[in-house]
């Protein structure tokens, strides 16, 4: 839970290299963290990355099921 805010708060800051560290970490212990899947996917999509917010999204679709 920890990680995830601390992920959050470097992707709110900008750090956008640091938070994909930390939210990858989190998601190595959960692969099934919906909340971190859906944290990447507005991270990426404010820096740009369309590519992979979307494919973000498309897991956060999966686990909704």
């Amino acid at each position: 839970m920890a990680q995830l805010a601390l992920g959050r708060s470097l992707a709110e800051a900008g750090d956008v290299k640091r938070a994909t560290e930390v939210l990858n970490q989190v998601l190595q212990r959960d692969p099934q963290d919906l909340e971190a899947h859906m944290a990447l996917a507005a991270m990426y999509s404010r820096a740009g990355r369309r590519e992979e917010a979307y494919r973000e999204r498309m897991v956060c679709l999966g686990l909704q099921k």
